[in-house]
């Protein structure tokens, strides 16, 4: 296995730790829509 050039290999790996971020952002919207749309589910009335 062939080892990539050291500009090459950091910019693959910047990119990915972009693109993982950008993941883990779109998650987290994503998740707090699902909490706003299920507020019951994240938020079970008290005594119930």
């Amino acid at each position: 296995m062939k080892l990539l050039p050291n500009h090459l290999a950091d910019h693959l790996t910047i990119t990915t730790i972009v693109k993982s971020r950008f993941e883990v952002k779109r998650n987290n919207n994503f998740l707090t829509a699902l909490a706003k749309a299920r507020p019951s589910e994240q938020n079970p009335p008290t005594g119930g």
